[in-house]
């Protein structure tokens, strides 16, 4: 009899637990989609768990399909207007664990009628200019795939450049840097002068007219702490990232700025062969909580009443790949055999099949900006 009711008591407290479980889901206030685009919506980047595919995830949208690791839609030139999203976490038994909703806005893109100069910065996930180079040639070049526009009047501006089917494309990125990299002494905002940060002076120094959109991808750098869903707008990265902002409208006030949030880190091994077992940041799912509560703060970050009229958060986590589209290699499953597994090779740095990625949500971005601001 002991052992019947023990049973049944860890039965009860077994269904108590799955009750009372939750989800954090993370999408968005919107997803800039643009005609003839597709679009996907990666649940790794927008559901907090360890394995998102052993819950039953319901889209609720009038357009698009579901897959099952991804929701996608290539809308047409009579899909322009917006569509509401949900997405729903459910346990096996029909128990809603979790959700959210976001606004899927579709654009037709068009050619700026003025100049628009853009300036890309970060840190090392820009320093080898892959995303801003496949980004300008989305926007400015033919041909490729998917095809450019051909766009002219498109400049993306800085004193780092890449060279891609000779187009020259400009930026500012270097690794290891963070929001504060970009206000000391060796940010190319730098003026040695007046021995402060300022935009006009960089733009004067190098020959560019001026900032139309400044682009930010910062930062993997100091994300330490796993698991960290604490984040002080009035404090670390996001001081520094205030700091910036406030210059750059003090200098530019007419400048837009996409705040674009931070890819979910290889699941698959790869923070471990990055940084060992000894550092905070080989902790895989960790990590991948820290960031995206890090993304949530970006959000909070540009509705503030102070930035929301010119800045605006790019989900690029949603849109990224991390299952399939982080370096991996093949090795032995184990020492005593010749069957071999595909682990991740690094943590935070994406294949370039990646970096196309993030390409492709600040081209989505910008298409939207380019038909708002600039025609």
């Amino acid at each position: 009899l002991y052992v019947e009711l023990g049973r049944v008591r860890d039965v009860y407290l077994f269904r108590e637990n799955v009750m009372t479980q939750k989800v954090h889901v993370f999408l968005a206030d919107r997803y800039e989609l643009v005609v003839g685009d597709n679009f996907q919506l990666f649940f790794r980047g927008v559901v907090q768990a360890v394995n998102p595919y052993n819950y039953h995830i319901r889209i609720e949208t009038p357009k698009g399909i579901v897959r099952p690791r991804y929701y996608e839609w290539t809308p047409g030139s009579e899909d322009v207007g917006s569509y509401p999203l949900t997405l729903q976490v459910l346990d096996h038994n029909g128990n809603l664990l979790g959700q959210d909703q976001t606004t899927l806005v579709v654009k037709a893109a068009a050619a700026p009628k003025q100049d628009v100069n853009i300036l890309c910065i970060g840190d090392s996930l820009t320093a080898g200019g892959i995303w801003p180079a496949e980004a300008y040639r989305r926007l400015a070049a033919t041909g490729g795939t998917p095809a450019g526009h051909g766009f002219g009047k498109i400049h993306f501006v800085g004193t780092k450049t890449k060279t891609v089917n000779g187009l020259t494309v400009g930026f500012e990125g270097s690794g290891g840097w963070t929001w504060d990299s970009y206000l000391g002494k060796n940010s190319p905002f730098y003026d040695s002068n007046t021995g402060k940060i300022s935009f006009k002076s960089y733009c004067q120094k190098n020959g560019i007219a001026d900032i139309d959109v400044l682009c930010v991808m910062l930062t993997w750098n100091n994300q330490s702490i796993p698991s960290n869903t604490y984040q002080n707008l009035d404090g670390g990265h996001f001081a520094d990232a205030r700091q910036l902002l406030d210059l750059l409208h003090s200098e530019y006030p007419n400048a837009k700025v996409r705040l674009m949030g931070l890819q979910m880190p290889c699941q698959n091994g790869g923070l471990g062969a990055s940084f060992g077992a000894g550092n905070p940041m080989s902790d895989t799912y960790g990590m991948l909580v820290s960031a995206m509560h890090y993304n949530e703060a970006l959000e909070r970050l540009s509705n503030l009443p102070q930035y929301r009229d010119f800045v605006q958060y790019v989900d690029v986590a949603a849109q990224f790949d991390t299952d399939y589209n982080m370096p991996d290699k093949s090795r032995p499953a184990n020492n005593r055999t010749d069957v071999t597994e595909v682990l991740g090779s690094d943590g935070l740095h994406p294949s370039t099949s990646g970096y196309y990625q993030i390409a492709d949500a600040i081209y989505r971005a910008l298409c939207h900006d380019i038909l708002t601001y600039f025609s």
